[in-house]
């Protein structure tokens, strides 16, 4: 059962396109929770975020705290017509437990896009607690883009992959990086995306064009470009 009493640290919440991954173009109401383990705030009010290998770059999101809201309040704010994204920041710095069960409760799809860094574990306080959340967990669709600290156990979970790629490194370096990672991972034939490291609202035509040469060179990797960025969306 979904519960009033706890409330979730939120940043915003929208409507708009799905601008990334396999569900680009995809109409989705958004729920962008406050908080983040792996990005650092500067003086300067900019953000940086290190990817798998530890590589700093810029990160094109906000995720400070601006309200609390319960699961169920934050169902009213939508037509519950279209899949919701919990987004971040990290959501996992959250539990989930009871906006996915709202989610699922009103017969909606729930996407989690979440670093991989923190566990997906169980909530604390319900009745078979393991179970019933990994249940939750096999009906939500998980996009992890992995972070430096990736956990492991995260791994049998994640139903998409997207990899931030820019032009620090070389396509050789991506290509070897992002093939150890599936290969230690032991993925079975995984959907990978790989994304540009774009700017706060357009995108970066020079990791744009290292990321379609990476996509180029491989067979079953995709291209992740922020739609929503080309066509001025939020």
């Amino acid at each position: 059962m979904a519960s009033t009493t706890y409330l979730y640290r939120v940043t915003e919440i929208f409507s708009s396109i799905q601008g990334e991954g396999l569900f680009s173009g995809t109409p989705m109401d958004f729920v962008r929770l406050a908080g983040c383990n792996v990005g650092v705030v500067s003086h300067s009010g900019g953000i940086t975020c290190h990817s798998m290998d530890g590589t700093a770059f810029v990160c094109d999101t906000k995720f400070g705290f601006n309200y609390g809201i319960s699961a169920e309040d934050i169902l009213r704010r939508f037509r519950l017509c279209h899949p919701i994204c919990i987004t971040g920041g990290e959501p996992f710095l959250q539990d989930l437990y009871y906006l996915a069960v709202a989610a699922i409760q009103s017969n909606l799809r729930l996407h989690v896009e979440t670093n991989g860094t923190l566990p997906f574990r169980a909530p604390i306080g319900i009745p078979n607690p393991k179970s019933e959340w990994i249940d939750l967990l096999q009906q939500m669709h998980v996009v992890c883009s992995p972070k430096i600290g990736y956990n492991s156990l995260n791994s049998p979970y994640v139903d998409e992959w997207k990899f931030m790629v820019g032009v620090y490194h070389p396509v050789e370096y991506w290509y070897d990086a992002i093939s150890y990672f599936l290969d230690r991972e032991d993925l079975d034939d995984p959907a990978v995306l790989i994304q540009p490291i774009n700017y706060l609202t357009t995108v970066n035509s020079e990791d744009l064009e290292l990321a379609l040469k990476l996509v180029n060179s491989t067979k079953n990797w995709r291209l992740s470009i922020q739609l929503h960025k080309v066509l001025g969306l939020r």
